[in-house]
């Protein structure tokens, strides 16, 4: 974000401008929500907040302003689909953002049957005062397993030969 690299260790939050060779150390509301799983986007840091502090499971983090702030309007999600869980993991696809999420949490040792994970596409877009709202663009089922499933990592994958995006996650 800003040109600059931004790192997360468990104190602190560093920020190296590649183009001043400055380092710069923050511990403050950055690193309060800010996750594995959070992505960039629009020069942002998009994350989940299973609490919903402040009013929504999904947050955005905008470097100016130094603060969380809910993304505003996500609607026509199924209540089934569990965003608001802090195993969601999120990925940055052509500037929309995508969520995996499952009907239940991830790390469950009561599992019985068959669990689903869902990949659900949201349009960004910010509006007059800075707010940023999401449009629910698309939901589909990705995986269906009668085993546990794990999502280590979720990124965006360019495939120059196609021109395209695809979404890659990786399951265990």
């Amino acid at each position: 974000m800003e040109e600059k690299i931004y790192m997360l260790d468990p104190d602190r939050c560093l920020i190296y401008n590649p183009r001043g060779g400055v380092w710069e150390t923050r511990v403050e509301e950055l690193k309060r929500l800010w996750k594995a799983s959070s992505c960039v986007v629009d020069d942002r840091l998009y994350s989940i907040d299973p609490a919903c502090s402040p009013g929504s499971p999904l947050v955005v983090y905008d470097p100016k302003e130094r603060t969380w702030r809910p993304v505003r309007g996500v609607y026509g999600l199924p209540n089934s689909i569990n965003i608001s869980d802090h195993d969601c993991k999120m990925a940055n696809l052509g500037g929309k953002l995508v969520v995996l999420a499952s009907k239940s949490p991830f790390f469950r040792s009561d599992h019985h049957g068959v669990e689903e994970i869902w990949c659900v596409e949201i349009n960004l877009k910010r509006r007059q005062g800075g707010e940023i709202w999401g449009n629910v663009e698309s939901i589909n089922r990705v995986l269906t397993s009668i085993e546990s499933p794990y999502i280590e990592h979720c990124r965006t994958v360019p495939l120059m030969m196609l021109g395209i995006g695809v979404l890659a996650g990786e399951s265990k």
